[in-house]
């Protein structure tokens, strides 16, 4: 009885002891990224659409390659603000938003990012409110 129990203190000091040494690493590497990942956050406040976790999560490794959703005329609103645009411009946007698929609609929004159009402020919502459905 009493060696089964020095083997289970072993064993137990030896797991603490493996995720002492390679747990800190692995942790370490954890906080690194997330400070990174803040500074580049603030980095390209200027050019984000506000949803971070979808640029993250759908594509923002392949920031070299743009993709169109035949959406082109949409690149003559570039460098706007997404608070100021009219009316007639956010139904160019809707438009766009709701003729194609849910599924597509992270990557179009990565897609405006990259190409430097602002997503309306009165769309952002319907947008992400797609991605989740």
């Amino acid at each position: 009885m009493y060696w089964l129990l020095g083997s289970l203190m072993v064993l137990g000091l030896a797991v603490w002891i493996a995720t002492r040494l390679f747990g800190n690493k692995s942790a370490a590497s954890f906080d690194t990224s997330a400070s990174s990942r803040s500074a580049s956050t603030a980095s390209r406040s200027a050019d984000c659409c506000g949803a971070h976790a979808v640029c993250e999560r759908y594509g923002r490794k392949n920031i070299n390659i743009v993709e169109y959703y035949d959406d082109e005329h949409l690149d003559a609103y570039r460098g706007i603000a997404d608070d100021t645009y009219p009316d007639d411009v956010v139904e160019e946007f809707r438009e766009v938003l709701y003729s194609m698929l849910a599924k597509d609609v992270s990557g179009w929004m990565c897609s405006l990012t990259f190409r430097g159009i602002n997503l309306p402020t009165q769309l952002r919502d319907e947008a992400l409110m797609l991605i989740d459905s």
